[in-house]
């Protein structure tokens, strides 16, 4: 979630700004802020300039640096110019849910209905902070789910499950064995694969964000799909306490490694594809 000044400025639709996978960085490594401006090579005042909003390009490129970070997608974060490319594919929702937090009255939770024509077969992955949304895209398309798959259990992204099982018993409810958390759910395998007609889903262990993210990789479409949850966003990625270089290791693994065309649905923010943030990203300097 955003826990950026007002006056840092966040590419439109983005989950984060610079500081906050700044921080993000530091806090999943278990820095603290003295032992990072130690090795960044800059003193407090500079630090908390940072953290005020205020851009020093050369600092910031320091801190990038000791956290690991690279620093030209830390420096288009902090310039405003990050800008995954705007993506549309036949047989992808996008359905964004309300998820309001103090001080960021504005968040919002990403579900996903993915189908393979309109009246046909559709997926479900993860439930929001509400149904309305989605029951409006399914009966507007008149599909008919076939499975729901959930990345992870924080509330903003299964608020919706009840009602979404309630209105599609028939449709199983699948997600990590850690995640099992209702009655209603199935147990998915890293490495397992379903099919549901031309739509082919494999589940991607992808842990850091929570033990049992899910990612789900979906065949069938124009285009291949990486639904992630909260283990990345365009340009960042969730927060992942103690647990940051596992969250990375995963990600080069389990997502990075898909054919560059492939597009990723975050749990919040816009969509992007692997080719934009193997290029882009603070996260992966070493994969140019």
């Amino acid at each position: 979630m955003h826990e950026s000044a007002a006056n840092i400025p966040i590419e439109p639709g983005l989950e984060d700004g610079w500081m906050d996978i700044v921080e993000k960085a530091r806090v999943g490594q278990g820095l603290d802020q003295c032992t990072l401006c130690g090795r960044a090579g800059i003193d407090s005042r500079k630090w908390r300039s940072l953290k005020s909003g205020f851009l020093d390009e050369d600092a910031l490129g320091n801190v990038a640096r000791a956290l690991g970070l690279g620093v030209r997608g830390t420096l288009l974060l902090a310039r405003g110019q990050y800008s995954p490319p705007q993506l549309q594919v036949e047989g992808l929702a996008r359905v964004v849910t309300p998820f309001p937090q103090q001080g960021y009255p504005e968040g919002t939770s990403n579900a996903y209905i993915v189908y393979d024509k309109p009246g046909g077969t559709a997926l479900v992955f993860d439930g929001g902070t509400e149904t309305a949304g989605l029951f409006h895209t399914i009966e507007d398309l008149d599909l008919h789910p076939a499975g729901i798959f959930i990345t992870h259990t924080h509330r903003d992204h299964i608020g919706g499950l009840p009602s979404l099982h309630s209105a599609f018993p028939d449709a199983p409810v699948r997600a990590h064995l850690t995640e099992l958390i209702s009655d209603c759910m199935r147990a998915i395998a890293d490495g397992e694969r379903l099919d549901f007609g031309s739509l082919k889903v494999e589940a991607r262990h992808t842990p850091g964000h929570t033990p049992g993210g899910m990612s789900y990789v979906v065949q069938g479409l124009e285009r291949p799909l990486a639904i992630v949850g909260d283990a990345m966003f365009a340009g960042s990625a969730g927060s992942a306490h103690g647990h940051w270089e596992k969250s990375l290791a995963a990600l080069k693994a389990q997502i990075m490694t898909l054919p560059p065309e492939t597009i990723i649905c975050p749990g919040h923010g816009p969509l992007s594809t692997v080719q934009y943030e193997r290029a882009n990203s603070p996260l992966f300097p070493h994969l140019l």
